[in-house]
């Protein structure tokens, strides 16, 4: 009698468990019966932060930088000391500079919704075997047997690896100008001084802030070393945050070069993204090398209304292609592309940043969001409860033969499993590298929502008569106000949506098919919709 109470009493404990176990493993269901993966990326601190493209090839470095600025005022200097005369300057689209950042990300572990889902399963599968395995005769236990080596086959651990006008005068004696001249947003001057106060000098005669006492000492070693100055003057429409237009500049130099020891004068923290396109790959010190791979041109091909595709740059090792149309300007078949990125303290940028290149492997840094680390540790407990039901069962086979097994002993061993098994899930959180992340939908359903949110814009043409009569500037103010209006937000980053050739973005462009709305891949790719149709004469 006391035997079939305490049956009874196990298959209580045994439902409740198997109703626990379901509850909790709940996945998410898609309209399409498909798990579409959560995508992050990394997100940079709230800090100052810089992102620049450096571009080396034969002895020239094309530098592009892009700033955040914060504040107040609508009128930024800028003085970038270069080791030569500048060649070149140009106003560069916010575009390559904003895929790159998407694109070229580290392996981020974050949505384990599914491998959780079936773990939570073959938990519960093998809990309720086990209540099976004890309660019934020998001929079933055999084919319960097969079932767990199945089960266990299919167990592994978790991965835990861890253009310008001629020189200007100027009335100030030691310092020459070689060029002035408007860049977009910027107003430019090239400057070469004999004397450091020659150059405070200027700046204060055109507007710039004078020179602190920090920035003399370095500044008088650019002077003695034959450095070159560019002051820029930024004007923009409002105040607080914003990231102006990147300015691109070439000049001639034995080695890449980053100058960062100005910026280490102003006093704060900087986070610091550096994209370099080189033929080697290229470390730093000071920065984390996250992601480096060979890039090979991509020719595009025609499709059957004769249209050529535009050409894109493949990653031959983890296929993060670039397809922006500026990247032709940067990138070439064969280049090493490199991402180093790092927070800096001012001490830590008293020299100026130089490159080394060299030889090396394909390489991309392995990062967990908080997310994925506590649910990678929750995997590890998982696998860790799957054995504890068989042990358990084990110990009942074992006392029912007859062989002698303290129930003390294993009633302690079972409860030290059980309270290791949270001990290890919380180190495996404590010790994985976390990152901050930002998030977007997988990308099928980001596809999804790119599509419906098209379709929805067409729909808004048709009620403005397919914007008969309408200017492509006059189309391109309706867009926005229709963004505007519905508050839509970028598939990728959640911020507005504006009009700007980056990813999740979109342009309006006129071509021979009409007025097109563009909007940007991931990887900086177009995908167009036609919502003018051009007229057939």
């Amino acid at each position: 009698m006391h035997r079939k109470r305490s049956l009874g009493h196990s298959f209580v404990i045994l439902r409740v468990v198997v109703f626990c176990v379901f509850m909790f493993s709940g996945q998410e269901v898609c309209a399409d019966g498909k798990h579409f993966p959560e995508k992050a990326y990394k997100q940079a601190p709230a800090i100052p932060s810089q992102r620049a493209i450096l571009t080396y090839k034969d002895g020239v470095e094309k530098l592009t930088i892009e700033s955040a600025l914060d504040g107040k005022g609508r009128e930024f200097g800028w003085v970038i000391p270069l080791p030569a005369k500048p060649t070149e300057f140009e106003k560069t689209s916010p575009g390559l500079i904003k895929t790159f950042s998407l694109i070229l990300q580290p392996n981020i572990v974050h949505d384990l919704k599914e491998e959780l889902g079936t773990l939570w399963r073959i938990a519960a599968l093998i809990t309720f075997g086990s209540f099976i395995f004890v309660a019934t005769k020998p001929p079933l236990r055999i084919l319960w047997l097969v079932l767990f080596f199945f089960i266990f086959v299919g167990l592994s651990a978790p991965h835990l690896g861890i253009r310008w006008t001629d020189a200007a005068s100027t009335d100030i004696p030691g310092i020459r100008v070689h060029g002035v001249g408007q860049v977009g947003s910027y107003e430019l001057a090239v400057l070469e001084t004999e004397t450091l106060q020659a150059l405070d000098a200027w700046l204060g005669e055109n507007g710039f802030a004078g020179l602190s006492k920090e920035d003399e000492k370095i500044v008088s070693d650019y002077v003695q070393d034959g450095w070159y100055f560019v002051a820029a003057k930024l004007r923009r429409e409002g105040d607080g945050y914003g990231r102006p237009h990147p300015l691109s500049m070439s000049f001639a130099c034995d080695k890449p070069v980053y100058p960062i020891r100005l910026t280490g004068t102003v006093g704060s923290n900087v986070y610091l993204e550096l994209y370099v396109i080189a033929d080697k790959q290229a470390t730093c010190e000071l920065l984390t090398l996250e992601v480096s791979d060979a890039y090979r041109l991509r020719k595009g091909k025609g499709d059957f209304s004769g249209r050529v595709a535009p050409s894109d740059f493949a990653g031959k090792t983890y296929r993060q292609n670039v397809g922006h149309s500026d990247a032709a300007e940067f990138m070439w078949d064969g280049c090493i592309l490199s991402k180093l990125c790092g927070k800096l303290k001012p001490e830590q940028m008293d020299e100026d940043i130089t490159l080394q290149l060299r030889k090396g492997e394909p390489f991309r840094e392995h990062y967990y969001s908080r997310r994925g680390a506590r649910d990678t540790g929750l995997a590890v407990f998982l696998r860790i409860w799957c054995v504890l039901p068989v042990l358990l069962a084990v110990v009942y086979h074992l006392e029912k033969k007859g062989l002698s097994v303290r129930r003390d002993f294993v009633k302690k061993a079972l409860i030290s499993s059980v309270l290791l098994s949270f001990l290890v899930w919380a180190l495996i959180y404590a010790v994985l590298p976390k990152i901050d992340v930002h998030t977007s939908s997988g990308s099928k359903r980001t596809r999804i929502k790119q599509h419906i949110m098209a379709s929805k814009l067409l729909i808004f043409a048709e009620g403005h008569n397919d914007f008969a009569g309408n200017r492509k500037d006059e189309i391109a103010e309706l867009v926005a106000g229709y963004f505007e209006s519905n508050e839509t937000t970028n598939i990728y980053t959640g911020e507005p949506i504006r009009h700007e050739d980056s990813p999740g973005d979109y342009t309006i462009i006129e071509d021979d098919r009409g007025v097109v709305w563009r909007t940007y891949s991931q990887g900086g790719h177009p995908d167009d919709y036609v919502i003018k149709p051009a007229r057939e004469d």
